[in-house]
């Protein structure tokens, strides 16, 4: 029964810890929406389980490095709130590794829905009738990879590196 207590604490800890970045971090929030709009954008498209797969996995590993990312940040704002050239640089990769996933989860989503013929014949379909239908479509992708790629990297409580 103790074990049951301490692993419950453990998820509802790990679930604090989640909800705290989500709330704090403009960034998680971000991706976020892009999972959203991901996710809207597959089931417009009818995507094939294994697709999903791949979205899923690559959604997760982005919110999951940004979770890791704001663990680091504070941290090392703990640590010092001074300038020092070594938390910088330890700031910055944790950031980039989040931009790097972003980026690659970008290219996968946009291989999925693009890159097999019935998925292009699909969205072309959608938009082939009109200029503003293409236009409609032009905005989607363009707002999907900003989206996708967080490219906003400060947070609501400002990045003091």
């Amino acid at each position: 029964m103790k074990a049951l207590r301490r692993l419950l604490r453990s998820f509802r800890c790990a679930g604090a810890g989640v909800w705290e970045t989500i709330r704090t971090e403009r960034n998680m929030r971000i991706h976020l929406c892009a999972v959203a709009f991901v996710v809207i954008c597959g089931i417009w498209q009818g995507l094939a389980p294994a697709h999903w797969a791949l979205e899923l996995i690559c959604c997760g590993a982005v919110m999951g490095l940004e979770l890791v990312n704001t663990a680091i940040e504070n941290l090392c704002d703990r640590v010092s709130r001074e300038r020092d050239e070594q938390i910088r640089r330890c700031k910055d990769a944790a950031a980039g590794a989040v931009l790097v996933m972003a980026a690659v989860s970008a290219a996968v989503w946009l291989l999925l829905l693009l890159g097999t013929p019935a998925y292009r014949q699909r969205f072309a379909g959608h938009f082939a009738g009109s200029a503003a239908g293409w236009l409609i479509g032009a905005l989607w992708l363009i707002c999907s990879l900003v989206f996708s790629l967080g490219l906003d990297n400060k947070t609501d409580k400002g990045d003091k590196k």
